[in-house]
């Protein structure tokens, strides 16, 4: 029964997801950073989709696509970074940014080669569950702390933007009054 409950959320929160991702995309008032949140909102349906369907019929029908969602969270920060860098500073994406993607793209290949003969283990070793679980969490610290320093030093700007209008606005007012 709790798995019949876990798959009953799991498929509302894709619905959920698939709605918002709807709205940006059909969105009139289209912003700068949307272009980083919904490949990020579709990674995370991705990963639900993947969680949702019968492990052993994905682990026996598309091996690498079952272990393909377990590497997922290492798009997760890059995406949000970008999206935050975007959004608030205006930053566009550059070809240097992809860099951000190597883990992704290494653990991609580790899955594709992991089961070849004369592949030295130490290249998949990285990958494997907990060193990649340590560098999955490493990640998303990193780079959601990044974005969220990004977000605060914003937010500083504007409240120091606006509390200088505010001071400039009183001042001609006063000026008014005494004329």
């Amino acid at each position: 029964m709790p798995l019949q409950l876990n798959i009953w959320l799991l498929l509302f929160g894709s619905l959920q997801g698939l709605l918002l991702f709807f709205v940006l995309v059909k969105k009139r008032t289209y912003r700068q950073g949307y272009s980083f949140l919904i490949p990020y909102l579709l990674v995370m349906l991705a990963q639900i989709l993947f969680k949702i369907l019968d492990k052993q019929w994905l682990l026996n029908g598309s091996p690498e696509t079952y272990f393909l969602s377990y590497k997922f969270p290492f798009l997760y920060g890059p995406l949000a970074w970008l999206f935050v860098r975007r959004l608030v500073q205006g930053q566009k994406f550059s070809l240097f940014n992809l860099l951000h993607f190597v883990p992704f793209l290494y653990s991609v290949v580790v899955i594709n080669i992991r089961h070849e003969p004369g592949v030295f283990s130490w290249l998949y070793w990285p990958m494997e569950s907990l060193p990649a679980l340590l560098l999955q969490t490493a990640s998303l610290v990193y780079y959601h702390v990044l974005s969220f320093r990004i977000w605060q030093q914003h937010k500083q700007q504007l409240q120091n933007s606006y509390s200088d209008l505010y001071k400039k606005q009183v001042i001609n007012e006063e000026k008014m009054l005494r004329v």
